[in-house]
């Protein structure tokens, strides 16, 4: 009986962590990107950072890193500065642009106006364990 409650708690907190994540992504994707790639221009709003930065903040391979960011290059939401150093000119740093602050600013307010609901399921997350 144990082993079954335990069980349950794991269905209950991958259910409750995929709908968290389907949420965060559904709001984001109107506007064209994913939950992550908001994730980074919150991160580029508080400092530059350079490509594998961001792939170490987030946990993710720099190819992965890299899509994400030239995506948001292409929709004007970030700039890649190069050869900033003049040591080396390969050196890449990422800065979000006033289109990117802009989005990141109109998805923050509609995540504060849900944010009850965020947290509610997030205190939920917590008292499974």
């Amino acid at each position: 009986m144990k082993n079954q409650e335990i069980e349950g708690h794991y269905s209950r907190w991958y259910k409750n962590t995929q709908m968290i994540a389907n949420e965060l992504n559904a709001l984001t994707q109107a506007y064209g990107i994913s939950f992550e790639q908001y994730l980074i221009l919150e991160n580029l709003k508080q400092q530059t950072s350079t490509p594998s930065q961001l792939a170490r903040l987030f946990n993710t391979s720099m190819p992965a890193a890299s899509r994400k960011i030239n995506l948001l290059q292409k929709k004007h939401y970030i700039r890649k500065l190069r050869g900033l150093e003049q040591s080396d000119q390969r050196l890449v740093e990422i800065k979000i642009t006033p289109e990117g602050e802009s989005v990141f600013s109109q998805i923050k307010k509609q995540l504060d106006d849900k944010y009850e609901y965020l947290d509610a399921a997030a205190r939920e997350f917590v008292n499974i364990f």
